[in-house]
C-alpha cells in the first residue's frame, strides 16, 4: 500500500502510487517418514500502473543429515499484457512489464544453533529482466 504519492523527478521512481494486492492457492507435502517436503504455489496480482501478473512457484527439500537440509526451487511471474503493447522509457528503465523464471537451490547447514545458508537462484527465462545467476548467503542463530 502506497505511503506517499507518485513523484516523477525520483529516479530510480519509487513506484505507481497505486495499491497492488495478490491472492495466491499454497499446498504443500510433507512425505514423513522421508525427512521431506513438496510445496506449490499459483496466484494472481492486481497492479496498479503496470500490467497484472500470474505467479508460480514450486519446491521440493528435506533434511539430509541432522545438520545438512537441501532445496530445489522453481518460481516466476507471467505479465498479462501483449508484449507489443509494453513501453519501455528510457528516463526509467525499471518502467514496463517483465516475465521471468528462476530455477534454484538451496542449502542450510546448522552447527549447534547457528545455521548458514547458501541459496544459487539462475534466470532460465524473461523478458524485461535481468538474466543472470544469483548467489544468496546468511547466518542465522535459533535462541
Amino acid at each position: 500500500m502506497p505511503l506517499y504519492s507518485q513523484s516523477q523527478f525520483a529516479s530510480p521512481s519509487l513506484g505507481t502510487a497505486k495499491f497492488d494486492g495478490d491472492i495466491r492457492v499454497l499446498l504443500g507435502r510433507s512425505f514423513w517418514p522421508i525427512p521431506g517436503y513438496g510445496t506449490a504455489e499459483f496466484g494472481y496480482r492486481r497492479r496498479g500502473g503496470f500490467a497484472d501478473q500470474l505467479i508460480y512457484s514450486a519446491e521440493i527439500g528435506g533434511t539430509f543429515t541432522n545438520r545438512v537440509d537441501a532445496q530445489i526451487r522453481v518460481s516466476g511471474e507471467n505479465s498479462r499484457i501483449d508484449p507489443s503493447l509494453v513501453v519501455i522509457n528510457p528516463a526509467n528503465p525499471n518502467f514496463g512489464d517483465q516475465d521471468f523464471m528462476n530455477l534454484g537451490g538451496g542449502l542450510a547447514i546448522k552447527a549447534d544453533k547457528i545455521s548458514f545458508t547458501f541459496d544459487l537462484i539462475h534466470t532460465i527465462a524473461g523478458r524485461n529482466t535481468a538474466k543472470g545467476t544469483y548467489l544468496g548467503a546468511g547466518v542465522s542463530h535459533a535462541w
